[in-house]
C-alpha cells in the first residue's frame, strides 16, 4: 500500500512506529533532499512530494537487476482516466501524466529481458500510446513487453496493430466482475458483453489476454461456476482473481469503514490475497479457501487453450509467446498461496 493513501487519514501516526521517515506523493522532485537529510543524518518525520504537469522520474539502475527477475520495469505514464471506487491509483498520483517519450525510448533501448510497463493504464491517453509505439516500432524495433490497458482498447485496432508489431505478449484488462450490478457499486464503467470480444480480438492480434477479476463480498458458489464457464467458453488462457480490497483514502475505504464491513485493518495484509472484509455468506477461512480452490482449479487448466492458439493462429504461432512465458506468470500468480 503507498503511503500517499493515508496522508489525510487517521491513520497516519501509525507509520510513526514503523519507520524514520514517510514519504507522501511523488519522490522525484524531493530526493535530492532526502538524500542530503539522510548523510548530514537530518531524516525528517514526513516528507511531501509535489505532483508536476510532467512524469519526471530517474532512470533505473539497469546492471543491478538480477536474474531472479524476468522482467525489466519501464514507465510511460501514471494515473488513470477512470475513477474506479477501489482504485487508489488517482489517489496517489493526481491527474494523468505522461513521461517524455525520448525519456521512455531510451529505458526501452536498454532493456536487455521482457518489458513490463508500469503505467496504470496504457489506454490512459491513446493518442500517446500511438506515439510511444510508432517511435519504438520506427526505432527501436520488436521488444518482447507486457502491461496493463483498459477495456475499450480492443475497440483501437491501429494500437493494436502497434502493440504487435513492437512485440506485445500480453494486456491485463481488468474484467472485475461478470455481474453488472457490482461493477456499477465500484463505479466501474465496463460492459459485460464486451468481455468476450476483447478476448478474441487481442488474440487474434497474438496477443494473450490477461483478464483480472475480483472477488467480491456478495459472490458465491454460482458466482464461481459463472467465471470458471466463461474462462473456458472465451478461451481465457491466464487471469488473475483478487479480494475486493478497500484502500484508505478510497471511496470504498470510506464506504465500508463508516458502515464497519473491514475487519481487518493491518496493511500487510492489503495484498489482493487476503480478505480483509466481512463476507456476506462466508467466513473469512472459508472465503479465501474458495478463492485458492477456484485458483487451481482453473488457472493451470488454461494450458490446452493456449496450446492450441500457439498451434492454430498464425498471429501467435509469429510471437514470441511461449509456453515459458505462461508458466512463469501461472507460477508467479499460483505462489501467492504459498
Amino acid at each position: 500500500m503507498h503511503a500517499t493513501s493515508i496522508i489525510n487519514t487517521r491513520f497516519k501516526e501509525e507509520l510513526n512506529g514503523a519507520s524514520t521517515s514517510v514519504i507522501f506523493g511523488p519522490l522525484e522532485n524531493i530526493i535530492d533532499q532526502l538524500i542530503q537529510d539522510m548523510n548530514s543524518s537530518n531524516l525528517q518525520k514526513y516528507y511531501v512530494g509535489s505532483f508536476v504537469d510532467e512524469l519526471k522520474s530517474p532512470e533505473p539502475i539497469w546492471d543491478v537487476n538480477n536474474d531472479k527477475y524476468f522482467t525489466y520495469p519501464v514507465q510511460s505514464s501514471v494515473g488513470c482516466p477512470f475513477n474506479c471506487s477501489f482504485c487508489a491509483v488517482n489517489k496517489t498520483y493526481g491527474e494523468f501524466k505522461i513521461k517524455n517519450i525520448d525519456f521512455t525510448l531510451s529505458e526501452m533501448q536498454k532493456a536487455s529481458k521482457t518489458i513490463i510497463f508500469l503505467d496504470d493504464n496504457l489506454y490512459g491517453n491513446p493518442s500517446y500510446s500511438k506515439k510511444i509505439f510508432t517511435k519504438m516500432k520506427d526505432d527501436i524495433g520488436y521488444k518482447n513487453w507486457g502491461g496493463v490497458a483498459s477495456l475499450g482498447v480492443y475497440k483501437d485496432e491501429k494500437l493494436l496493430k502497434l502493440f504487435s508489431e513492437t512485440g506485445c505478449i500480453c494486456i491485463n484488462v481488468g474484467f472485475e466482475t461478470l455481474d453488472s450490478n457490482k461493477l456499477s457499486s465500484v463505479q466501474k464503467k465496463n460492459h459485460v458483453e464486451e468481455y468476450t470480444n476483447c478476448i478474441k480480438t487481442l488474440n487474434d492480434y497474438g496477443i494473450l489476454a490477461y483478464p483480472g477479476f475480483i472477488s467480491f463480498p456478495n459472490d458465491d458458489e454460482a458466482t464461481l461456476k459463472e467465471l470458471s464457464i466463461f474462462l473456458n467458453k472465451a478461451e481465457v488462457d491466464i487471469f488473475h482473481y483478487d479480494f475486493l480490497t478497500p484502500f484508505p483514502g478510497t471511496p470504498l475505504f470510506e464506504n465500508l469503514d463508516l458502515n464497519k464491513k473491514i475487519i481487518d485493518y493491518d496493511w500487510a495484509n492489503y495484498d489482493f490475497n487476503h480478505a480483509v472484509i466481512k463476507h456476506k455468506k462466508w467466513t473469512t477461512e472459508e472465503w479465501e479457501q474458495n478463492v485458492e480452490e477456484f485458483y487451481k482449479e482453473n488457472l493451470y487448466s488454461r494450458a490446452n487453450s493456449l496450446e492450441k492458439k500457439l498451434s492454430l493462429n498464425p498471429s501467435f504461432t509469429n510471437s514470441n509467446l511461449s509456453f515459458e512465458m505462461w508458466h512463469k506468470l501461472t507460477d508467479y500468480l499460483m505462489g501467492t498461496f504459498d
